[in-house]
């Protein structure tokens, strides 16, 4: 089974090169503010899902299938 990881602010310095060093066996959800742009910026196999830290409506959507320890 694919391991699944939340991947905040994947647009960034720091979350890109996370994005770039997930390993095979792991399926990342990049949680970004707008979907539609992030795609534009990053070739990904991995999925994309909406948040915002300031909006709480976002949380348990991103949250949904993640590994939480």
């Amino acid at each position: 089974m694919t391991e699944t990881i939340l991947i905040t602010g994947a647009t960034g310095n720091v979350g890109a090169e996370v994005v770039r060093a997930l390993p095979d066996t792991v399926q990342g959800r990049l949680a970004v503010r707008d979907v539609r742009k992030a795609k534009s910026q990053i070739d990904t196999v991995h999925s994309f899902v909406p948040f915002d830290f300031l909006d709480s409506q976002t949380f348990a959507p991103a949250l949904t299938n993640v590994e939480i320890e």
